[in-house]
């Protein structure tokens, strides 16, 4: 295993250079290439986001609108509803786990395994109410400019990384 400032900065490097690229091809279309995406390579698109996200301990978000949008071809708005679908998933398939890692222990009131309801119920009042605003705003803004706000977000996360913004 690496250690974790190796890590961090590898994982920095990456960002950057996602954070560069999305930048400067925010002009371009894209390029339909969509007939690669197939359940093989959405197996294999798992498995790597996983990997990274795990050996990161980030969320695969990132991992996965780039993905779609530079290898399958995908636009911008179509990659940020398939990746919401693929971090849907791997929320549920989180909460059941600490649900059933969690049974008979009952840490805190209100609660099934290590998952407190009262949190659940908060979150799930937000997001979904913001999932569906966020969608709405999503589809009138421009691709060009969802481009130019990922890469700056994640210009963000890469710099904050490498230990170069506070």
């Amino acid at each position: 295993m690496l250690p974790t400032q190796i890590l961090k900065i590898i994982f920095g490097c990456l960002l950057l250079f996602i954070a560069i690229r999305n930048l400067m091809s925010a002009d371009k279309k894209t390029s339909k290439a969509r007939a690669k995406f197939n359940l093989i390579n959405i197996a294999v698109v798992g498995v790597l986001v996983g990997i990274s996200s795990g050996l990161l301990g980030v969320g695969g978000g990132v991992f996965i609108i780039l993905i779609l949008t530079v290898i399958f071809g995908f636009s911008m708005i179509e990659a940020i509803g398939i990746s919401s679908v693929f971090i849907s998933l791997t929320a549920i398939g989180g909460t059941v786990s600490y649900i059933i890692s969690g049974w008979g222990v009952n840490p805190f009131p209100y609660s099934l395994g290590y998952v407190s309801l009262v949190n659940f119920a908060v979150i799930a009042m937000f997001s979904v109410p913001l999932a569906y605003y966020g969608a709405k705003i999503a589809h009138k803004v421009p691709e060009k400019r969802l481009k130019q706000i990922f890469g700056l977000v994640v210009l963000y996360i890469s710099l904050k990384m490498l230990g170069v913004v506070p």
